[in-house]
């Protein structure tokens, strides 16, 4: 009886975990873990990923995968780009020309969008209450003198599963009032005939029950597209035009930035963004031979 007493003491000893001395290594790691001392953290071996697992590359960013620049954009970092003045007259002969353009009021869209500058959304939702064609009065040194005017006060975007969407601007600053050039002012005044409802718009499209409604921004791309290859400006879109005009109040030296950030409904002048590059510049050697003669 004994003896199995013994055996059952010397096994129970021998299956009992050792005892840790006090300060011992396992308690000072302890501690250092809660203390938050990664030099004490668990020790894990690093591992090369794998193909399924690495880190995305530059394709799987959302502004490198397919569709995330339009054409006319280019890469990201890319210099912003307009129409040149010959790249302007060979779209308007063609447009003027075009019967699928003309059907698509492009002669007078594109002429407004370069005239004004206005966005995609804000094009698309000018009404015929929003432009005054007699003018406002402008007075300055010597004489007054009226100015045609479209004021900019709401857009259009759509909503998935509710169809085309009007608000009142993208910013505070896009509800402006911008002036018309003369040759936008005259295919206004040939288009308009003088009974269309106030509310209607400038450049309606026939909605479902034959009414004049808003147009859609992605039916104007899609025009653009198909007239684009045409005149061998594959670049071009919608946002172009609002470059061009960009581009154009930017060689103007009377005009300060906070005068073409108004115009273009801007909080600030954004020239690295919108305004066209690289083109040549003939005035300059004008200026030069007047300082150095």
């Amino acid at each position: 009886m004994r003896r199995r007493q013994h055996r059952r003491l010397l096994l129970a000893a021998r299956t009992r975990p050792p005892l840790r001395r006090p300060g011992g290594r396992h308690d000072r790691r302890q501690a250092a873990l809660r203390r938050g001392d990664p030099a004490h953290g668990p020790q894990r071996r690093l591992r090369r990923p794998s193909a399924s697992r690495a880190a995305p590359s530059d394709r799987d960013e959302p502004s490198a995968q397919p569709g995330a620049h339009r054409v006319g954009q280019g890469p990201p970092g890319a210099s912003p780009r307009g129409l040149t003045p010959e790249e302007r007259r060979r779209l308007f002969t063609y447009v003027d020309t075009d019967p699928v353009s003309v059907a698509a009021d492009l002669p007078d869209l594109i002429r407004f969008a370069i005239g004004t500058g206005l966005r995609i959304g804000e094009l698309c939702a000018v009404r015929w209450r929003d432009v005054n064609l007699e003018g406002i009065a402008v007075v300055n040194e010597n004489a007054m003198r009226l100015v045609p005017v479209v004021a900019v006060r709401q857009n259009v975007y759509p909503v998935k599963g509710k169809g085309l969407a009007v608000h009142g601007g993208k910013t505070s600053m896009a509800l402006r009032i911008v002036p018309l050039p003369e040759f936008v002012a005259d295919r206004l005044r040939l288009r308009r005939c003088g009974d269309e409802p106030l509310d209607h718009p400038v450049f309606a499209s026939a909605g479902r029950d034959g009414r004049p409604t808003y147009r859609w921004p992605s039916t104007l791309r899609r025009t653009v597209r198909t007239v684009r290859a045409q005149v061998d400006l594959d670049w071009m879109t919608p946002h172009a035009w609002r470059r061009t005009y960009a581009t154009i109040l930017d060689d103007e030296m009377t005009l300060t930035d906070r005068a073409k950030a108004d115009l273009m409904g801007q909080a600030k002048f954004l020239k690295d963004a919108y305004v066209s590059r690289g083109e040549l510049h003939p005035h300059a050697a004008i200026l030069l031979d007047a300082a150095i003669r």
